[in-house]
């Protein structure tokens, strides 16, 4: 896998929406490459900050109103 391709495959890759070769392959690219791995770090890092305060912060009932009436919604 070159770095164009796991740049434009991250966040499913960090979503665990890739097929498993697919993820395989990404995995093993950021084994090994010192360019790729930083944005996959942080991008992670991202992740566990947004999924350590998704508890203790609410949106705005406003906000929340509108998300939901946005086409394809589904939670």
């Amino acid at each position: 896998m070159e770095c164009d391709e796991v740049k434009v495959l991250l966040w499913e890759y960090l979503d665990h929406e890739l097929a498993s070769t697919d993820a395989r392959a990404l995995a093993r690219h950021l084994g090994e490459c010192s360019d790729c791995y930083p944005a996959y770090s942080c991008n992670q890092a991202f992740l566990s900050r947004l999924a350590s305060i998704r508890s203790t912060c609410t949106a705005p009932a406003a906000l929340m109103r509108w998300v939901r009436s946005l086409p394809g919604y589904t939670i």
